[in-house]
C-alpha cells in the first residue's frame, strides 16, 4: 500500500489492493475478472471525483477482506478497495 501511495499519484491508486503472502495462493486470471465485475458493479462510470476518477455508485461501501485466526488478524490474504487503502 504504501508503495502504491509513493509510485501512483492519487488520481492513478488502483481500484483495489490484492496481497498475498508466499503460504498462499491465488488464481490471478479470476482475480482480475472477478474485479473486473466488482468495479462495473460498484463504480460509477458517469461519476468523476476531482481527480479524475470513478467513484463509488451510490449505496456501495469501501471493503477490507481477511479473516480471525487466533489471537488476531490473519492478513496472508487481503483484498481492499482503493477507499481503504488511502485511510
Amino acid at each position: 500500500m504504501r508503495w502504491s501511495l509513493g509510485e501512483f499519484s492519487v488520481a492513478r491508486i488502483p481500484l483495489y489492493h490484492v496481497y498475498i503472502e508466499d503460504d498462499s495462493f491465488l488464481c490471478t486470471d479470476n482475480m482480475l475478472h472477478q474485479t473486473q465485475l466488482l468495479a462495473d458493479v460498484m463504480y460509477s462510470h458517469d461519476s468523476l471525483d476531482s481527480l479524475g476518477r470513478r467513484v463509488l455508485a451510490r449505496g456501495h461501501k469501501p471493503f477490507f477482506t481477511g479473516f480471525w485466526y487466533g489471537d488476531g488478524y490473519d492478513d496472508s490474504s487481503t483484498f481492499m478497495s482503493r477507499e481503504i487503502v488511502e485511510v
